[in-house]
């Protein structure tokens, strides 16, 4: 493509960065490229707000159909006000000394919502930046006259207007709910800036570190970090929780005597974090960052001589992030269950766990159990996905230019999966088991919550093994594993508010699941779902033996 020249075209200005021509203005060709994303996201960015918005109105409608009554406020404010388990897996208890419906639906909805906005932002925000640059993309675009600061800003336009969108939604959806309405803004703008937060961070992570993978990891981090000193700072004397930008979102106090100025906050920091990122921008390479793979050994160890190594040290430090993350969630569980009786004294919370059987506690345990799983399932997709990172990236062709087999390649990636899962799901329930045993004294409690977590694990094989087998027949395929993992825990969390009948419900691996321990072993269930595994790996090794690998 032929490049203008400086005299005809005045927003360009010379430098030295295209050989025998100039470089547009940082900003040339913005709207063309904003034009491209929206395009290419337009289906994947409805179906994230609309899920977002759904869950989140619907969520809210329970609770008030819930606490439907003066006595039950008293009561959920009086548990949650109590218990400092409780304080760190919903939040601070903004407005509960004086009870209201608009309180108690913050206290239950507003801290997943912040959660799966800032997944949102990360997710979305490296799929246009470090994804783009690692397949190639960005560079085909940037060999037209587009400035280099374009495609960064039409991320940053794009994904943070999707997040304002959101969040002026939640507060239509809260007003139509007959919620008071500065809460609801309130409550609305907490969750935008909040969006915006993340899609600074991960914009400025993706200067820094220089795949997508990585970007994900550590923007990923910073958001469990920042749940976690909310948790720590709620369960103590709140001043932690003013270092958590989920702890400034909620600072807002929606439905509780509203701190607007906190907004500020928020905002002045997402402006630096959005002016680092473009700053950073400008000073380096394209598919560089700041901070560079160091570079490996001449020769390789001994122990990566085998796909199963290879794909054991590329997931190490992943896998042990879920390990910690889950853990927590696990461990704050098992301490909660020592409340179990109480938090079920609301007459229809209890009806809803009553289906489950067994006392208030053991339903209790088996739905956390499940919670463990259905987000385990994550770790179940995400690792499988490594064969198509590996394909796409063109990494895999060589590999299989070797005399490494196409069936030992491909059963490496699972066997992490397969095993990774095991392991997640065992020391998430010998922590939940273990914080509930110091809670009561309740050995045999212990033993219950890890038997149950161990028959979770079949589960997450099938989900490891429907998305090796959408990997089998296409690399592109493969992303559907994320559909499942947002069915299942559809079915698993609002199955009931959505009124899915069973045979729908019964798409998920975790339906069938004996719900341990408020219910008895099943071994049937158990063999049924590794047998499914089992079918789906044998057609994905049939399937990727007989299509063309990318590259080769």
């Amino acid at each position: 493509m032929t490049l203008t020249s400086s005299t005809a075209a005045p927003s360009t200005t010379p430098t030295a960065g295209r050989a025998g021509g100039v470089q547009p203005s940082p900003m040339a060709g913005f709207a063309t490229v904003l034009r491209l994303v929206v395009r290419r996201d337009r289906v994947r960015m409805s179906i994230w707000v609309v899920a977002v918005l759904v869950i989140v109105v619907m969520g809210a409608a329970s609770v008030i159909d819930l606490y439907d009554t003066p006595a039950d406020l008293d009561q959920y404010a009086r548990i949650a006000q109590a218990d400092t388990a409780v304080k760190a897996m919903a939040g601070p208890g903004y407005g509960l000394d004086d009870p209201t419906s608009g309180a108690v639906v913050m206290n239950e909805v507003q801290l997943f919502t912040l959660v799966a906005l800032g997944l949102f932002a990360v997710f979305m925000v490296v799929r246009h930046t470090r994804d783009e640059e690692e397949s190639g993309r960005a560079e085909l675009v940037r060999a037209a006259p587009v400035g280099r600061q374009a495609a960064l800003v039409s991320a940053i336009a794009w994904v943070g207007g999707c997040g304002v969108a959101m969040g002026a939604g939640i507060t239509v959806g809260m007003v139509m709910l007959s919620l008071p309405v500065p809460g609801s803004v309130a409550f609305g703008a907490g969750c935008a800036l909040l969006a915006l937060f993340f899609v600074g961070t991960t914009a400025l992570v993706a200067q820094v570190v220089t795949t997508a993978r990585l970007a994900r990891a550590v923007s990923s981090g910073v958001l469990l970090a920042a749940f976690l000193l909310r948790a720590v700072g709620d369960m103590g004397n709140g001043w932690l929780s003013w270092l958590s930008p989920i702890g400034w979102a909620q600072g807002v106090r929606a439905y509780a005597d509203e701190r607007w100025w906190v907004l500020a906050v928020l905002l002045v920091i997402t402006g630096a974090l959005i002016g680092g990122a473009l700053t950073l921008s400008g000073r380096r390479d394209l598919g560089h960052g700041f901070i560079d793979p160091r570079p490996g050994p001449a020769t390789a160890s001994p122990r990566l001589r085998t796909p199963l190594a290879l794909a054991v040290r590329q997931q190490r430090g992943i896998f042990f992030g879920w390990v910690v993350g889950i853990g927590a969630l696990a461990a704050m569980m098992g301490l909660l269950a020592d409340q179990a009786d109480e938090l079920m004294s609301n007459d229809a919370m209890a009806e809803m766990f009553s289906q489950m059987g067994g006392t208030p506690t053991d339903a209790f345990l088996a739905t956390s159990v499940l919670s463990s799983g259905l987000i385990a399932s994550g770790f179940a997709v995400s690792s499988v996905l490594y064969l198509r990172s590996e394909e796409l990236g063109l990494r895999a062709a060589p590999v299989l230019a070797t005399p490494i087999a196409r069936r030992g390649w491909l059963l490496s990636y699972l066997g992490v999966a397969l095993v990774g899962n095991a392991i997640i799901m065992l020391s998430s329930g010998a922590i939940a088991g273990a914080a509930y045993a110091g809670a009561t004294g309740d050995v045999d409690g212990m033993v219950a919550v890890l038997a149950a977590s161990a028959t979770m694990i079949p589960a997450l094989w099938v989900m490891s093994a429907l998305s090796v087998f959408l990997f089998g027949l296409g690399p592109r395929l493969a992303m559907l594993g994320w559909v499942a993992v947002a069915y299942a825990a559809l079915a698993g969390y609002l199955a009931d508010i959505f009124d899915l009948p069973s045979p729908v419900r019964g798409l998920s691996p975790f339906e069938h699941v004996p719900a341990m321990p408020a219910e008895d072993f099943a071994a049937t269930p158990v063999l049924a779902l590794t047998l499914v595994a089992a079918l789906l790996v044998a057609g994905a090794v049939v399937a990727f033996d007989r299509r063309t690998v990318e590259g080769g």
